[in-house]
C-alpha cells in the first residue's frame, strides 16, 4: 500500500507564488520514517524553478503545456543551478528540449536533453540505478535528475522528474 500520498500540487504557502505539493500519511509509517533525523540536514537555500506556476498553463511545450509536461526541463534547470553550472530559464530549457528532439509525446527524453545541455553548458553526466552511486555523487557535490518512472504514476502515466541536490546522512534533498 501507499504510505505517503500527494493529494494536490495546488497547495498554498506564503512566499511561494505557485502551487505546492501537499501530502498526507496514509499507511502505518510515522512522519519520522520519511524525514529521519533532520537535525543534521543542510539549511542551504535553493532557488527553485517550478513548472507549475499558473503562467505556464498557457505556454506550449510540444503538444501540451509547460505546466503539465515540463518536469524534465524544470528538474534540469534546478540541478544546474544547484551545482553552480548555469542559471537557465525554464522556457530556454524547454526550447532546447524541442530543438534537440527531446520533447516527446508525454514529456521529455532526458537522455537527449542531457546530451544537448551538456554540450551547451559544459558538464558531463552518466546514468545509474544504484543508490550507492547516487549517494557518492551527491556527497562529492554533484546533482542528479531522478525519474519516478511509469510504474509510479505521480502526475502522468510517463513518470515524473525531480532534482536531487544534496545528501546528509540518510536524507536526500529533492527539488520538485
Amino acid at each position: 500500500g501507499v504510505d505517503l500520498h500527494q493529494y494536490t500540487d495546488q497547495g498554498r504557502c506564503r512566499g511561494i507564488g505557485s502551487g505546492i505539493d501537499l501530502n498526507r500519511l496514509t499507511g502505518a509509517k510515522k512522519e519520522s520514517w520519511f524525514t529521519g533525523d533532520v537535525s543534521n540536514v543542510s539549511t542551504k537555500k535553493y532557488t527553485v524553478t517550478f513548472q507549475t506556476e499558473t503562467k505556464y498553463k498557457v505556454v506550449r511545450y510540444g503538444g501540451n503545456s509547460v505546466y503539465n509536461s515540463a518536469c524534465g526541463p524544470a528538474s534540469l534547470c534546478n540541478a544546474l543551478r544547484a551545482a553552480g553550472i548555469a542559471d537557465v530559464n525554464l522556457l530556454t530549457m524547454c526550447k532546447l528540449a524541442v530543438s534537440c528532439g527531446a520533447r516527446v509525446d508525454g514529456g521529455t527524453d532526458m537522455a537527449a536533453l542531457l546530451k544537448a545541455a551538456s554540450e551547451r553548458y559544459g558538464f558531463s553526466f552518466t546514468a545509474t540505478y544504484k543508490n550507492a552511486d547516487l549517494r557518492k555523487h551527491l556527497q562529492a557535490g554533484g546533482t542528479a535528475i531522478l525519474h519516478a518512472g511509469s510504474a509510479y504514476p505521480l502526475f502522468s502515466n510517463g513518470g515524473h522528474f525531480v532534482s536531487a541536490v544534496s545528501v546528509s546522512g540518510d536524507t536526500i534533498t529533492v527539488l520538485d
